[in-house]
Order: C-alpha cells, then structure tokens, then sequence
C-alpha cells in the first residue's frame, strides 16, 4: 500500500481510503462498498460527514440532505438553511425531521460550536451535535450549562447509526 493510504476501523467497519477512493467493508457481513472520493482534498469535517450519510443510507435513511454540493443522493426538498447558518445533515426518521451539526474532534470546546448551535436551536425541530464518541460527555456537560440546547441531543456518528438500525427512538 502507499504510505498516503488511510486505514481505519469503527465498530461496524473496516475503512481504506486513497486520495481518490474510499473502500467500507462490513465487518459482520463482509459487504463491500466502493466510494468515489472528490478528485480535490476534503476536510476532516467533510470525510466524516460523507462516511455519515452513506452509513444512514445503508441503515435505511434515503430522505436526507447532506451539506456537500456533489452528493449525488441529496433530497433538495430538505431545507439546510437555518437563519444565516447551515445544518450539515438534515433527515426524517419515523416521519420526523432532524437537524444535525457535526463537529470534527477537538471542536467541541470552541465558544463558536456553542454559539452556532444555540442559533439552530431557535428553529430546528430536533437538533443533534455529532461529536466524536471521546467528547460526547464533555458535550453533555457545556450543555448542562445552557438552558436554550436543553432539548438539544448530544450522540457520536456510531450511537446515532446504532440507535438507528435498532430502530429505537432518537
């Protein structure tokens, strides 16, 4: 392999990327799944937020909008916009919609995450913050500390994509 190769694993799969593709196995089902990648280089924020998408579409999700102007499987009857802000994930889940802001590690202490959630709040129906699974209590607790973000829920990626194929409530 090149040393710019990428090798990862979640709880469900094993992920290689190269600069111009993404390969997903399924660890339970030996599934492969061939993704293109963006012939330019994509952010951290975008890589997780296109591997994301494709794993609610194999969980059963297909009415969602993605903040990625390429990706091809975006319901454009889903709105993004929130007042001057964008959700970067918006989908309906057992005939209700969901909002949802993903922030890379190491994002949720910044004031700006917090800010720009307390404003998506004012608006969104059912708001998620997607952090990574290390941060998800520290989120929790800033949140505590905010009464506009009580309703807000705090999930990583994995428990929301578990929640969901257990078909349990969000």
């Amino acid at each position: 392999m090149k040393k710019n190769n990428y090798i990862r694993e979640t709880e469900n799969l094993i992920i290689v990327q190269t600069e111009k593709t993404e390969v997903q196995i399924e660890k339970e089902s030996g599934k492969v799944y061939i993704i293109p990648m963006q012939i330019q280089k994509t952010g951290i924020h975008d890589r997780l937020l296109r591997e994301l998408a494709y794993n609610l579409i194999r969980a059963g999700i297909h009415v969602l909008r993605v903040d990625l102007k390429d990706f091809k499987y975006n319901d454009n009857t889903l709105r993004l916009a929130c007042g001057n802000r964008r959700y970067d994930l918006v989908f309906m889940y057992k005939g209700e919609l969901y909002q949802c802001e993903l922030k890379p590690a190491g994002k949720v202490m910044e004031s700006r995450t917090w800010e720009q959630l307390k404003d998506m709040a004012k608006t969104a129906e059912n708001l998620i913050f997607l952090v990574n699974k290390e941060e998800v209590e520290i989120a929790k607790q800033i949140q505590k500390e905010m009464k506009e973000l009580w309703k807000m829920r705090i999930y990583s990626p994995e428990e929301l994509l578990r929640k969901i194929l257990e078909k349990g409530s969000l």
